[in-house]
């Protein structure tokens, strides 16, 4: 019976924190290029994560590019 309300006690305060784990882990704002990847992604402290594209377009006869 005691160990039974150890495990109920345990799991009521366990499972919140796993899904407030999870919510901390998305992305504010995103892009998905043609591959199917997620560029310019940011998070919740605006802070760049992952792959980040800088696109620059032709401007006065200089051309364009991407890095």
């Amino acid at each position: 019976m005691q160990v039974l309300k150890i495990r109920q006690l345990f799991l009521l305060t366990i499972i919140p924190f796993l899904f407030l784990i999870n919510g901390s882990a998305q992305y504010k704002t995103w892009q998905i290029n043609a591959e199917r990847d997620t560029i310019n992604a940011i998070d919740h402290n605006n802070m760049k994560q992952g792959k980040c594209v800088i696109h620059v377009e032709p401007l006065r006869g200089e051309p364009g590019y991407e890095e």
